[in-house]
Order: structure tokens, then sequence, then C-alpha cells
């Protein structure tokens, strides 16, 4: 009986220490988008980790900075408590700690507010990658407001990735003014070892690129450099006209070196029959102001492009079966290209602008 009792607490043991593995925010080839909008417009600042580490009073830390300013963060994860800390140049607070339970209390720092202030967590669960892994998603909420009429703030953690809103800091999701210049904050995009694991961003960041074919010509979402087998043939740009028979790849690389490539494209020179088949109608051509599109299937998005192969527009309210009306007045005199996408099928022509 002791024996049996005693493979039970190993085995409970074991599981415990499998469930309680932390995903260190410090991971070397952790990158982050964030978002910063305010009255000036929005800005995208890069972070990543520096190639090496900084000892303060003993403690080793990993140094977070961004391309877009000189700031620099100090961050550690402690390897007793496993919090991650940050040094902000005076003392360490605790920056994350996903050991908490529901209804545990903690006392966070707010750095860009200078004081302390009590959170309580009230939802902790459990959000898998598109690899299958757990990652803990804890929501914390201010014990107390801050004044009347002043809701109780709130703060978003996700394990491995830090906060919703920034990764240095704790930023508070609903609290309207963020710094002193009003710059309200979004993590727009994750990536771990150059790949975007979490489905919370899969919408703001890519790790893949996809060839579509219309008629004669190859599109992709983004502006790619196009290659025929290992031979550059066109730079930074959303189409490319198939010159002839051959393997087309699309390569492009992202702001943090991260290298993408599509799979390889074989042109035999046949058209595309769900291209050819496809009644669609794109009319007045040339216009001036309105352009009419017409389809008798679903249409998924439409994208339109200059002659540099620049994407201007990128459209997803359509709608299905009936007459798609859009004002192109705006735009300047010369010729452009309309990618058309169904659920099957897709389709392209050249538009006269004048």
């Amino acid at each position: 009986m002791r024996n049996s009792l005693v493979v039970i607490w190993v085995i409970l043991f074991v599981t415990n220490i499998k469930a309680q593995t932390l995903f260190p925010i410090t991971d070397p080839t952790n990158k982050w988008v964030i978002e910063e909008r305010n009255m000036l417009g929005t800005l995208h600042s890069y972070w990543y980790w520096e190639s090496y580490d900084t000892v303060i009073n003993i403690n080793k830390y990993k140094i977070l900075k961004t391309s877009n300013y000189s700031t620099k963060y100090f961050i550690r994860t402690d390897s007793l408590t496993k919090k991650t800390m940050l040094w902000n140049g005076s003392f360490e607070f605790v920056l994350y700690d996903f050991n908490l339970q529901d209804g545990e209390d903690i006392i966070l720092y707010i750095d860009y507010l200078k004081h302390d202030d009590y959170f309580t967590v009230v939802k902790k669960d459990t959000i898998y990658t598109k690899t299958g892994i757990p990652q803990r998603r804890l929501l914390l909420r201010e014990v107390m407001a801050s004044g009347p009429m002043i809701p109780k703030y709130e703060i978003e953690w996700i394990e491995g990735v830090g906060s919703s809103t920034h990764v240095a800091y704790s930023y508070i999701n609903n609290y309207p003014k963020k710094t002193s210049d009003n710059t309200i904050y979004k993590l727009s995009c994750f990536k771990n070892n150059c790949t975007v694991p979490d489905t919370l961003f899969d919408n703001s960041c890519f790790d893949t690129i996809a060839i579509e074919r219309s008629h004669d010509t190859l599109f992709t979402k983004t502006k790619v450099n196009w290659y025929d087998d290992t031979t550059l043939i066109k730079s930074n740009s959303n189409f490319l006209l198939l010159p002839n028979e051959g393997n087309y790849t699309a390569k492009v690389i992202d702001s943090f070196g991260c290298i993408y490539n599509s799979l390889a494209y074989k042109n035999t020179g046949l058209n595309d029959a769900l291209t050819n088949n496809h009644l669609i109608e794109i009319y007045p051509n040339p216009t001036n102001d309105v352009l009419y599109i017409k389809s008798q299937e679903k249409i998924k998005y439409i994208m339109l492009f200059n002659s540099l192969g620049e994407q201007v527009e990128y459209i997803t309210s359509c709608n299905p079966n009936i007459l798609n009306i859009y004002n192109l007045s705006y735009l300047s005199e010369g010729i452009y290209f309309i990618q058309v996408v169904g659920e099957s099928w897709n389709s392209s022509k050249k538009i006269v602008k004048y």
C-alpha cells in the first residue's frame, strides 16, 4: 500500500512539474512588433534581444532593444521563482509572474505611472499555439479604482509572449491615456524563431508566402522578390507577368531579417482553366471614377496594383454574386492591375484610369 502511494505521489509530482513548465519571454529568438498610435499617426516598432547579456548587481540580464529608438530594457527570468524581472535603472520589479493562480493578488510597479498598484487574477486559462503547445493566459484587474468614474485597470498576460499591448511593460488595456503623449500601444505581431506560433497574430504578421495565378500573372499579398529557379528576375513587387515556362518562387526578408520562401510555381505554359472558364465582368475600362465588378460566384477579396507592382487597394467587403461598385476617382491617371479572387478561382485584368 505504501509503495502504491509513493508511486502515485511521484506521478503527481512529475505531472505537476510538467504542467508548470514555463516558456520564457527571454527566449533569444523571440521578436515583437508593437503598434504605437497617437495624434501624430501610427508607428510600428520592432523589438528583439541583443546578442549579448549584461550583469547588474550580480544578476544577469538580457537586453531588449528596438530598431526605432535608443531605448533599452534589462530583463531576466529568475531561476528560482521563474518570475520575469525588469531593471529600470534604479531598482528591479516584477514584470510577469505566470505561476499566479485565480484569485491571487500581486503588487505591480506600473513604471510609466511611477507607482505600485494592487491587482487580482480574475481569469487564468490556457491557449494553444498552432503546434499544439499550451501557454498560460492571465487577466489581472486592479483591486481598487484610481478614482471616481474611472474603471478598474486590466492587464492581459500571455506566457512566452508578454503583455497583449507591449513586451517591456504591462500596459493597461482599458486605460485611455497610456503615456504622457497619449500614445496607445498594441502588440501586433510576435515571432519565435522566425515563425508565428500563436494563432492570435495570424492576421497581423506572416510566416508563409502564397502564390496565386490569374491568366499569365502570378500574385502575392505582400511585396516579394521573384526568382526563376535561383535567378532574381523582379524585386519588391506583388505580381509577376510570366515571361515563359519555368519554376518560379517568391522570397521576402522581413524587418527582423527572417527569410521566407514560397513553394515553387511551375509554369507549363498552359492557361488556368478555372480562370478562363469563370465569367466575370469589369467595366467601364478605361474609367475615370467608378469601376463595376460583377461575378456569378462569391468574391473573397479584390486587390488593385499600380504599374510598379505596389498594392494600392485590398478589399474584403465584397458582395457575393451581385454587382460591386468601387470609386477610383482618388487614383492618379495610369495603368493598374486588378485581381479578383474567389473560393476556387481568380481573375485579373489591366485597368486604365484617366
